[in-house]
Formats: structure tokens, sequence, C-alpha cells
């Protein structure tokens, strides 16, 4: 709970969009924040933000 304290969870559901550092994968970077139930288009569209950064 503590960690997900951290990430900025307050309730659930919540969602974290996280990339991993290929080299260290003990490292994660955090790249969208979904709190609450959301629709599909919610995580559609933080996915295709995240997929649109690593070109």
């Amino acid at each position: 709970m503590a960690e997900a304290g951290k990430a900025g969870a307050t309730g659930t559901p919540s969602f974290v969009l996280a990339e991993t550092d290929l080299a260290d994968p003990s490292k994660v970077k955090g790249l969208a924040f979904l709190r609450g139930a959301q629709p599909f288009a919610a995580f559609q569209t933080e996915i295709d933000k995240a997929l649109a950064g690593l070109e």
C-alpha cells in the first residue's frame, strides 16, 4: 500500500502505465496514471501516447 501511495494511488482501481529500462529492468519510468474505472478509450489514448514517444 505504501508503494501504491507513492505512485499516487488513493483507491482502487488504479493503473500505472510504465516502461522499464532495458539495461536495468529494476528501473521503471511511469508514463501515465489512470484513476478509477476508465473506458478502454482512456487506456488506448495513453498507450498510443507512450508508443509515439518511443519512435
